[in-house]
């Protein structure tokens, strides 16, 4: 296994819990998947970079809890967001206040500790479409991942969040 990620830090449900909790202005709730499934990753895959462009990590986002997160960012109903899921797609609104959470939640993988390397958002990918080679390997491994099922209320819809460290 790489020591690429060595510095990162996998999180913990009450920390996702809380993260886009504060986000999103609602009382979000996780809980842990034990072994997750090799999905079909539909929806939105973040990919967080070292300085040198290696990559050091990956967030894969369910295509309902995407736009869940997108709307309720920016208090848009969750009646939108279930129509997107509905319908299969990331609007590009949704999808650009995604992008916000998505550089948010690099908070709880950087670690503190004054020498670590730290990652950035290098870009944030519409999945399966957007995928390529050096992503979908990282999204499967079964090393160094927690994933989540999350759950905004007020109708939202819900999916996994798949932290994955390279």
């Amino acid at each position: 296994m790489s020591d690429i990620g060595a510095d990162l830090l996998l999180p913990g449900p009450d920390e996702v819990e809380e993260t886009l909790g504060m986000l999103v202005g609602k009382s979000v709730t996780t809980k842990r998947i034990g072994n997750p499934q090799t999905a079909t990753f539909k929806g939105s895959v973040s990919v967080y970079t070292f300085d040198d462009d290696s990559i050091g990590a990956a967030i894969f986002c369910e295509l309902g809890l995407t736009n869940s997160l997108g709307a309720a960012m920016m208090m848009i109903p969750a009646g939108a967001a279930e129509d997107a899921t509905d319908e299969g797609e990331i609007p590009n609104n949704l999808l650009e206040n995604f992008k916000e959470v998505a550089n948010v939640l690099i908070a709880i993988m950087n670690d503190k500790r004054t020498h670590a390397k730290r990652v950035k958002l290098s870009k944030v990918l519409v999945a399966p479409d957007g995928l390529d080679d050096d992503i979908l390997p990282l999204l499967k491994s079964p090393a160094r991942v927690a994933s989540f099922d999350a759950f905004i209320p007020g109708g939202y819809p819900g999916g996994e969040i798949r932290f994955c460290l390279a």
